[in-house]
This record gives structure tokens, C-alpha cells and sequence, in this order.
């Protein structure tokens, strides 16, 4: 779903010399208007290079542990590839129809969970109450839980951000690739306990997102309305993709 031309136009007035020529000197800004969107304190977000950086990171920072993880299966395939590139041994839980075993994430010693909620490729949303669950048991074991929230935008369950100020083992995943469709762009941020991104920042490079995206980012969150209208669109093609399989007699998994 290509941009309105009036959008392209004024992203193009954006680009400067110094946005090209110049290493990105700040992310406040960013942080204060995602802090707006996400109503906690910008002490709580990283921006990241994607949330594909952040799992990168994730695998990075927890690697002088025993590398043993947890995670809901089917999930997102690069946790798969971290997995293998950071030696790891992932503890696969299968999550049928919205049923999945607690205790299977305990199984051994993790470093931590990671759970892609709504789940990708499936589409299947686990309730607060049973994430809550899962961080509570977590928190007793010294166990992180990742819950990579980059579909989030796409249902109608609430973010367990906010819980991040009460629990520390907590970490939040977003993106502004899906609902805001500006993949192009790589930029995440994660929300986690402010000693959470003091460890993360200790395995990141000092210039891992680029001066454009920071500023075009700043842009589409100023303008918050073009995020709302691309949402809009994507429902209403799904509508139109669930009729033509309808009509065609074709299955399919509405998520």
C-alpha cells in the first residue's frame, strides 16, 4: 500500500546534508514522542535497529549464561537463527489453539522466554493473565521474559508494556515496520527497566540506526494519523482477502 504522494513530498524536505553526511547525535526526541504513544517515562525505551536488533542483542547480553531459552512454537524465525549463531539450546513449547503447558518453560535453567505475542506465523494471542503468569513463575527463577509485541497493533488486546515498571525481568518488544509500514526504515525500540538498557547498551554499537530513520520515524509518530489510515487499509484488505476465499472455497486461518 504505497504512501500519498503529499507524504513522500514532505519526507523529501526532511533530508538534509547533515542528516546524510552526520553520525545520529541524539534519540531524545524519539524516545520522548514513542514515551507519548506508550505512556511511560522515556527511561523505559531503547531504540533499536529493528526488533530483529533487539533479539540479536537479547541472544548477545545473556550469552555468558548456560544459553539454554525458552519459546512458544511456531514463533519467528530468527530466534531460530540466533539460536544456532549464539549456540543455544531452545526449549520448544507448542501452543495449540491458545493451550500451552507453563511448566514446559521450566523445564531447565533458562536465561529467558521469548514469546511473540500475537504469535507469528499463527497468529494466536496469549491472554495477560497467562503472560502474567509466565513472569511471575520467571521472576522466581531469575528468568527474563521477552514478549516481542510487533503485531500488537493488528488486535484488540492491550500492551503488557505498562508492566514493565513492576516486573524488571520484563522486556517489551515494538516496531514501527508492521502497523506503521515503514520497514525500509529497521527501527524498534524496546521497553524494559532502565538497568535492562543499561546492559543491552554495553553490546550495541555506538551508531546502530541511522540519522534518517531516526528523523522520518519522528515524523510518522508526529503525524499519527497516517499509522491509523495504513491500519485501516490492511483491515480492509483482509476483509477482502477472507470474501475471495470464501468464494473459492479456499481455507484459511483467520488470525
Amino acid at each position: 500500500i504505497p504512501f500519498n504522494k503529499k507524504i513522500l513530498i514532505k519526507l523529501k524536505k526532511i533530508i538534509s546534508s547533515s542528516i546524510i553526511q552526520s553520525y545520529p547525535v541524539e534519540m531524545h526526541k524519539l524516545q520522548n514522542l514513542i514515551s507519548v504513544k506508550e505512556k511511560i517515562n522515556k527511561k523505559y525505551i531503547n531504540i533499536t535497529p529493528g526488533v530483529d536488533g533487539a533479539i540479536k542483542y537479547i541472544f548477545e547480553i545473556f550469552s555468558d549464561r548456560n544459553r539454554i531459552a525458552a519459546s512458544i512454537y511456531p514463533t519467528y524465525g530468527m530466534v531460530n537463527v540466533y539460536s544456532k549463531v549464539y549456540k543455544y539450546k531452545i526449549i520448544r513449547v507448542n501452543l495449540v489453539n491458545k493451550i500451552f503447558d507453563i511448566k514446559k518453560f521450566f523445564i531447565k535453567k533458562t536465561s529467558f522466554i521469548y514469546i511473540a505475542n500475537p504469535n507469528q506465523p499463527s497468529g494466536q494471542f496469549i491472554t495477560e493473565d497467562n503472560i502474567l503468569k509466565i513472569i511471575k513463575r520467571a521472576k522466581k527463577n531469575d528468568t527474563y521474559v521477552i514478549i516481542d509485541e510487533t503485531y500488537i497493533d493488528f488486535c484488540e488486546f492491550e500492551s503488557i508494556s505498562k508492566m514493565v515498571k513492576k516486573f524488571k525481568n520484563l522486556v517489551v518488544l515494538k516496531s514501527l515496520s508492521k502497523s506503521f509500514g515503514i520497514a525500509g526504515l529497521r527501527v524498534g525500540y524496546l521497553i524494559a527497566s532502565p538497568h535492562f538498557i543499561k546492559i543491552l547498551n554495553t553490546v550495541r554499537p555506538s551508531y546502530d540506526v541511522s540519522s534518517f530513520s531516526i528523523k522520518v520515524a519522528e515524523y510518522f509518530l508526529q503525524h499519527i494519523q497516517i499509522r491509523n489510515s495504513f491500519l485501516k487499509n490492511i483491515k480492509e484488505t483482509k476483509k477482502y482477502l477472507i470474501n475471495e476465499c470464501l468464494k473459492r472455497n479456499i481455507k484459511f486461518q483467520n488470525t
